[in-house]
């Protein structure tokens, strides 16, 4: 009965997702080294994070989407300010690509509504994939993402809701924009 009782405790204890195992990455409200307070996370040396935007009394940009050069792939079409990030959520229909531009601190940022930076499925989904240039994010689903080849970066959203909870209450512009219903 020992044995059993031991194995059951210790899958009680183990990471609720491949994706918490592998990263051991968690979501947390603070300070990030180069864009500042924030909700963000990084995994293997990259991050991404959402941050308020001032509130200057208007619906957009209410928050930015900052990712660090890693997580985004240079474009033969555009200079070396601006890059594509190539997206999907996983447990979240949010996908797609867009063009993000180099802030002066080396890092990248797409300001916008709430639902522009795609708040409600970073608390919703359970994992954030970005893919490389070659990669048509369209055409994958839930089962078909996870094991695409062109797959740059795994960015799992444990936290997330939690950290992003407490951004949306930091932020004025956040909290308008979602009474809004994103600037509507």
């Amino acid at each position: 009965m020992l044995p059993a009782l031991c194995a059951a405790l210790i899958a009680l204890a183990a990471p609720a997702s491949a994706e918490e195992a592998s990263s051991g990455a968690a979501w947390r409200y603070g300070h990030h080294p180069q864009w500042g307070l924030s909700a963000f996370v990084t995994v293997d040396g990259e991050s991404i994070g959402l941050r308020c935007m001032p509130d200057r009394g208007v619906a957009r940009p209410a928050a930015a989407l900052a990712l660090t050069a890693g997580l985004v792939r240079p474009h033969p079409a555009f200079t070396d300010a601006e890059a594509v990030e190539r997206y999907r959520f996983l447990g979240d229909p949010a996908m797609g690509e867009a063009v993000i531009a180099r802030t002066a601190g080396g890092y990248f940022e797409r300001a916008g509504t709430t639902c522009e930076v795609n708040l409600s499925a970073f608390q919703a989904a359970r994992l954030l994939l970005y893919f490389d240039e070659g990669t048509d994010v369209t055409a994958l689903d839930d089962d078909t993402a996870e094991a695409a080849p062109g797959v740059v970066a795994r960015i799992p959203l444990t936290g997330a809701k939690e950290a992003i909870g407490q951004l949306v209450q930091a932020c004025p512009a956040i909290r308008k924009d979602i009474d809004n219903e994103c600037g509507i």
